[in-house]
């Protein structure tokens, strides 16, 4: 048995297939042309698993810190689309008592409800689930 050739960067090693043939040739009760094959790929095999430990870890703090950012993004989008529905509601509270629309000039509706000003022009900033 030949060893793969010995290089600086093994990030491209994959360790799978030599452990086999290592494995096989244990549980034949075979030997091996060198204790140092076998020691190689094993030691070979131990970096690829330390590198790939590091790399998940690597990748869990990242998705941590994804989701933080993403939470954090939600509670700043909540709380500027609560702010905005609450300047929308203003806004068609004084179209109300003023009987006026500021879109489409004087519009006799004195007696509306603030609501309807909202659904005149899409909006939803009255909804019942406050979302």
């Amino acid at each position: 048995m030949t060893p793969a050739p010995i290089t600086a960067d093994m990030s491209n090693f994959d360790p799978i297939p030599r452990l086999q043939q290592i494995a096989a040739t244990i549980e034949d009760g075979g030997h091996f042309d060198s204790p140092a094959t076998a020691a190689h790929y094993i030691n070979c095999a131990i970096g690829e698993i330390e590198r790939m430990r590091q790399e998940y870890g690597e990748a869990r703090r990242e998705i941590g810190d994804s989701l933080q950012t993403l939470i954090h993004l939600r509670q700043e989008q909540n709380a500027l689309r609560a702010e905005r529905d609450e300047v929308r509601r203003k806004l068609c509270s004084i179209e109300c008592e003023n009987d006026t629309d500021w879109l489409s000039g004087p519009f006799p509706m004195k007696h509306s409800k603030p609501q309807m000003f909202a659904r005149l022009r899409g909006w939803d900033c009255f909804k019942e689930d406050g979302k």
